[in-house]
């Protein structure tokens, strides 16, 4: 069925946040639940106590002037993401805007032209819905940044990334400028005017599950050369993280000389890692602590366990950081 992707050009400047979703305690009170861990502590888990804020919300006028709404393009593929729905905006300083998504308009099941849509805001309006993707291969999980006055693309194609750019925002032809061997589901955001491209992206683990190895890259000279493969700072590749973040678990954020990175799940701490000086060093904030990471060991076999009620983001995140440098 036809799917109309549409786009509020006021997401360029507002804040987001993430939700919690509650489990229903009739659902989970008391009901035997398998998981897949070993052991509880014998210590009892310390209680915890959350304080919410009283939030002053700004309701957004009614009036055309301040919102308006954009039919950017439309597509037969329903899975625009496994989780966070992240850096699919670019937004210049001039007001124009690019968006991307994973396309294909064909209507066959598997979906023979996917690849990355892409539409442009000129500051009046957006093109032509597109028909093509920009890619020559069937790709997918696209994200858009900024590239001086140029714009670049990451998208997956088979077990690569790779990444495409030109040098005209919403003009020109598309070029294939830099291949990331074995890695999937990538986020792509840049620094200093394009000159800095940051990309975090996973590799499947070889069991072919949504539990992924994450890497971050950088470039420092717009994209011609990249780092290796190497494990985001301060994500505890050893312990309770890596073996739990999934397809798309994460999202990028970059203003001036920071980049932060957010990882979002229902099955570990809610925490983002961000560099002050664009990359060079990293400082680890965790939002919420997801209570089961230090009270079993997930490396036996699975045990039953019952649990009440427990809140836990529900995936679905992003992240911005404002110009006094506050994480949002």
């Amino acid at each position: 069925m036809k799917k109309v992707l549409p786009l509020s050009l006021i997401l360029a400047i507002g804040m987001m946040g993430f939700a919690q979703v509650p489990a229903k305690k009739s659902d989970v009170a008391n009901t035997p639940v398998l998981t897949h861990v070993k052991t509880a502590i014998e210590a009892e888990t310390p209680a915890q106590s959350f304080n919410f804020e009283a939030m002053t919300r700004i309701a957004a006028q009614r009036d055309t002037d301040t919102l308006l709404e954009f039919e950017t393009m439309m597509t037969n593929y329903d899975l625009q993401t496994n989780s966070a729905l992240g850096n699919r905006l670019a937004v210049w300083p001039d007001g124009t805007v690019a968006v991307v998504a994973t396309m294909d308009n064909t209507g066959q099941s598997s979906y023979p032209n996917r690849g990355t849509g892409y539409n442009y805001y000129d500051g009046e309006a957006f093109g032509d819905m597109p028909e093509d993707r920009i890619e020559d291969a069937y790709s997918g999980w696209p994200s858009i940044a900024t590239w001086g006055d140029g714009e670049i693309v990451a998208s997956h194609a088979g077990g690569n990334v790779n990444l495409y750019s030109r040098a005209t925002k919403g003009e020109g032809t598309w070029d294939k400028v830099y291949t990331f061997n074995t890695t999937t589901w990538p986020r792509i955001a840049t620094t200093h005017n394009g000159q800095y491209v940051h990309v975090v992206s996973a590799q499947q683990n070889s069991s072919n599950t949504l539990l992924n190895y994450v890497y971050y890259m950088r470039s420092t000279d717009g994209g011609v050369t990249f780092t290796d493969l190497a494990d985001p700072p301060l994500v505890d590749v050893e312990g309770m993280y890596i073996n739990d973040i999934g397809a798309d678990d994460y999202v990028i954020a970059t203003n001036g000389d920071q980049i932060a990175i957010l990882f979002v799940s229902m099955n570990y701490d809610l925490f983002y890692i961000i560099s002050r000086d664009n990359g060079e060093t990293w400082e680890k904030q965790i939002i919420a602590e997801f209570p089961y990471n230090h009270a079993l060991d997930w490396n036996q076999t699975a045990i039953t366990s019952e649990t009440d009620s427990i809140w836990a983001p529900d995936n679905c995140a992003t992240i911005a950081i404002d110009n006094q440098g506050t994480v949002h």
